[in-house]
């Protein structure tokens, strides 16, 4: 018998004991060193080494199940390029799942009707495994957002039919689940969201380091005014902005999320936008923006704006707009994107060229005027001097472009210009193998410098930003991963999709059974649940009254005791004669009772069973477990009942 890695995988990780159970149901060797290492293997993930170790049963064209890793070039190719996935079990894999349908463990065609069999378990798993998602969608649901009833039962829905979206982009059920139910909960409101803004959100995320990263941005861009489908789309287009000039998405949509509450204590010209935009040049100036809102802060109110002009004067320089106390209010207040080009176009002035290093410092008297510098505008030494070198590499890399007569716009500078790096004291840019020949650079000559750089190379690298830009959300998750992990997601998708498809339908069936109303049997339910609580109280109060009717009163006296139902009990002392006189009474009580017909209890289907443990080491006990257990028969199997049910003795 083939073994199932995912179960095996499961169990593993789990216990030794679950994965020991899963091994021996498996036809697993019962043999404890084999267990544990195979234990160990699991639970690392390092694939099925379950090979020569399985019982003697079937033959390898009947083995079925997950069957062609581990084994031949094939499945070594696919682990080259399928990366494992976090997600339910079962959920991606579907590219090997295909090929186990039709290829046993040892890589031999099962036959077709090995093949159909096999692809009926296949169908099972399916089944199993979205009612496993339908039931952890539930739990979440109630834990985080607290949202049931018709309600939430419609939220779900929407989120099931954009789970198989999700799966194409590499999203696991879990991670979508967790990331929508944990952005609705931390909103506090009842906040449902369609089909529709759920994959919104499931494109916004590949800009972002994962979805879940992704919703936790939620209630940051919920307190600028901007809701779920808002906040998505403008991620998007940050993200599409990071990629046309060459900086890293996920960082920058990251640090946008980090400071979008200033949009609400500064003035930016273009909102998010505007933030996008000294999101991008903190990246590319190495200077931290919070050095920028601390700027704003000291130049708020007309007498810090005229003490850091005075200041600034006194250490003399150029410092452009820093020099105007109206304008550093009007920035601060409604424009502090212009604040901080304000200040790395002061900072660069500090900065001079090494010819011997072959970089840009600062140093000697311009060092003292940056110290001086830092501590008038309430700014760190440090990032002002980063900022100020970086200022100045950008300055000399748009020099270097148009000394060799190339005439582009902002944008395509700026590209060009993110791809350089200094190198022996120029600006180049870095060209890999396969690009050297297009650009008609030799082989030994790794680099390009923008100081001699034809109109045809640079056409060529700007190419390449434009296929950024003809790139959707979805190309670009897509060129993220191998074509096989590709087809593997899309795969995936087609399996959700029929998953989803095949669960509703059932939801659907059920619901027009003749009589099935969900309401009506939870609280008949409940009513039985009410009734097996009264049943077993009453018996416990019995016991009580009973067993301290027997007790001897410590020191002579009596104690009383109040059962269940608040009725004030005196112990006493009895013979074992009174206590079974007293059993006898309570049992001819309840046999008198007004029996139910076989119909009427079949009609309650309510089993109530009572679990009593007495010590018999304690003689004083002896008669009331004897007497209590001839009075609690056990309930005679389904076939046994007598025309008086309650008649069982």
């Amino acid at each position: 018998m083939a073994m199932d890695d995912l179960r095996l995988q499961a169990a593993a990780r789990k216990t030794l004991a679950d994965f020991t159970d899963e091994w021996l149901a498996q036809g697993g060797r019962d043999d404890g060193p084999v267990i544990n290492t195979q234990f160990e293997a699991y639970k690392a993930h390092k694939g099925s080494f379950n090979r020569g170790l399985t019982s003697d049963k079937g033959s390898s064209g009947n083995q079925y199940g997950s069957s062609t890793r581990g084994t031949g070039y094939v499945d070594r190719l696919l682990k080259t390029q399928i990366r494992p996935e976090a997600g339910d079990e079962g959920e991606f894999r579907s590219l090997e799942k295909g090929l186990s349908a039709f290829f046993d463990q040892q890589g031999k065609f099962r036959g077709w009707k090995g093949s159909i069999k096999e692809m009926g378990e296949l169908f099972k798993d399916e089944i199993e495994l979205h009612l496993q998602q339908q039931n952890d969608l539930l739990a979440d649901m109630s834990k985080n957002t607290g949202i049931v009833g018709q309600l939430g039962h419609e939220f779900r829905e929407e989120i099931m039919a954009a789970s198989p979206f999700a799966e194409s982009l590499g999203i696991s059920f879990q991670e979508l689940r967790e990331s929508v139910t944990g952005l609705v909960g931390e909103s506090g409101k009842f906040k449902l969201l369609s089909e529709d803004t759920i994959k919104q959100m499931e494109l916004a995320s590949v800009f972002t380091e994962d979805m879940k990263a992704f919703a936790g941005m939620g209630k940051d861009f919920e307190k600028i005014g901007l809701g779920v489908s808002d906040m998505s789309r403008e991620i998007d287009k940050a993200g599409h902005s990071a990629l046309e000039v060459g900086l890293n998405a996920r960082l920058t949509t990251k640090m946008i999320d980090e400071n979008l509450s200033k949009i609400n204590a500064y003035g930016f010209k273009n909102g998010v936008a505007g933030l996008n935009n000294m999101v991008q040049k903190s990246v590319e100036f190495r200077m931290n923006m919070s050095e920028v809102f601390k700027l704003a802060d000291a130049v708020w109110d007309p007498e810090g704006a005229l003490n850091v002009v005075a200041n600034l004067q006194m250490i003399g320089g150029a410092f452009g707009d820093l020099n105007d106390p109206i304008k550093l209010m009007y920035m601060a207040t409604n424009n502090v994107e212009g604040l901080q080009d304000a200040l790395q176009g002061a900072a660069k002035t500090l900065v001079t060229f090494n010819n011997e290093q072959g970089r840009f410092e600062i140093t000697g008297a311009n060092l003292r005027r940056a110290h001086e510098m830092a501590k008038t505008l309430g700014i760190d030494f440090t990032e002002l001097t980063n900022g100020a070198v970086a200022a100045m590499e950008r300055t000399t890399a748009a020099s270097d472009l148009m000394s060799a007569g190339l005439i582009m716009d902002d944008k395509d500078r700026e590209f060009l210009t993110n791809l350089a790096q200094m190198k022996e004291g120029k600006m180049v840019i870095e060209v890999p193998p396969d690009l050297r020949k297009q650009l008609g650079v030799s082989a030994d000559n790794t680099a390009v410098a923008l100081e001699s750089m034809t109109a045809e190379q640079a056409k060529m690298l700007l190419d390449q930003r434009d296929a950024f830009k003809k790139m959707t959300s979805e190309d670009y998750a897509r060129s993220q991963v191998s074509l096989l992990q590709n087809i593997d997601r899309d795969l995936s998708f087609i399996r959700a999709s029929i998953r989803v498809g095949m669960g509703q339908a059932a939801g659907e069936a059920l619901e027009e059974i003749p009589g099935f109303d969900k309401d009506v049997i939870s609280n008949e339910s409940k009513k039985i649940r009410d009734k097996a609580v009264a049943g077993i109280l009453d018996a416990k109060d019995f016991l009580v009254e009973k067993i301290h009717g027997v007790m001897k009163p410590v020191g002579g006296t009596q104690s009383g005791v109040v059962s269940s139902k608040g009725e004030n009990i005196q112990s006493s002392t009895m013979s074992a004669a009174d206590i079974k006189n007293e059993v006898n009474k309570k049992t001819e009580t309840t046999e008198s009772t007004k029996p139910m017909s076989l119909k009427e209890f079949n009609e309650k289907k309510m089993v109530i069973e009572h679990h009593h443990i007495f010590k018999t080491s304690q003689p004083i006990l002896d008669q009331i477990s004897r007497e209590w257990m001839r009075w609690t028969k056990p309930i005679p199997k389904r076939g046994e009942f007598t025309e008086n049910p309650i008649d069982w003795q």
